[in-house]
């Protein structure tokens, strides 16, 4: 599964790229609206949906605004790449995925944006209603 090691380079390239943005590994992913085709519009991601609030628990809120198409597009030409072979696939999958990455770590958006609001500490997303 290559999801695993998208996610390690996607940690790889944050640390590189900024200081302030919370890890995706230990953080909660959140959405402004349930609509667009973000993986909060009813339907998408299969699971449960929640209203949530976030409060300024401490100093150590982070909350931080990325385009989730850049992992989408990330996970896509990884894929591909694998799909494809040859003998230079695994840098190659490497160096698509390091430059979504960066354009993921940098806030920009791509042409047709889904935005996620990666928050942690995870407690700083209360539950309000299902």
């Amino acid at each position: 599964d290559g999801g695993g090691l998208i996610e390690e380079w996607f940690e790889e390239t944050r640390r590189k790229v900024t200081n302030y943005a919370p890890s995706r590994l230990n953080s909660v992913f959140l959405c402004e609206g349930l609509g667009g085709s973000n993986y909060c519009a009813p339907g998408a991601g299969g699971g449960d949906t929640y209203l949530v609030k976030t409060e300024l628990l401490s100093w150590h809120f982070k909350p931080f605004k990325a385009d989730s198409m850049w992992w989408t597009e990330a996970v896509r030409g990884y894929e591909k790449i694998q799909k494809r072979g040859g003998d230079n696939w695994a840098t190659d999958s490497h160096d698509w995925v390091k430059e979504m990455a960066t354009e993921y770590w940098k806030g920009n958006s791509t042409e047709n944006p889904a935005w996620e609001i990666i928050v942690s500490p995870p407690d700083a997303a209360i539950i309000v209603e299902k």
